[in-house]
């Protein structure tokens, strides 16, 4: 078992963490505070090290800041409750994102609890040369 997530998830909640930023500093949302400051704050130092291997597990520490970031991005996205058509284009948005994360997740699930793949499942599994 793996405390990994998708890669999706990872890339998805990475771009809301910039566009949190954006939102934050260029339109002044407070909501996006948070966020930012905190994985801003647990990311960080690991600049301090870049001489030395760092693990991903101490990563873990992020993940409620970018999944709030996440959230807070898809909420914006879908748009308020009496935005009309805009709310259904945006919900449209969100689900498929949201769907595409899910099936990401099932692709990768052999990986996380140690599945039985061939070799060649394995290896398309392995998007990048620095997964191995």
């Amino acid at each position: 078992m793996t405390t990994l997530g998708t890669p999706l998830l990872w890339w998805g909640a990475a771009a809301a963490l910039a566009a949190a930023i954006v939102l934050w500093i260029g339109l002044r949302d407070q909501r996006f505070a948070v966020p930012v400051v905190g994985a801003l704050s647990m990311w960080l130092p690991w600049y301090q090290y870049t001489e030395r291997p760092l693990f991903f597990f101490y990563a873990i520490c992020i993940v409620p800041f970018t999944v709030t970031a996440l959230a807070l991005c898809l909420g914006r996205i879908i748009g308020p409750a009496d935005g009309g058509w805009r709310r259904v284009v945006g919900a449209t948005i969100a689900g498929v994102f949201v769907a595409l994360v899910i099936l990401n997740f099932a692709w990768f699930w052999p990986l996380y609890t140690d599945g039985l793949l061939t070799w060649s499942q394995w290896w398309s599994r392995m998007w990048f040369p620095s997964w191995v």
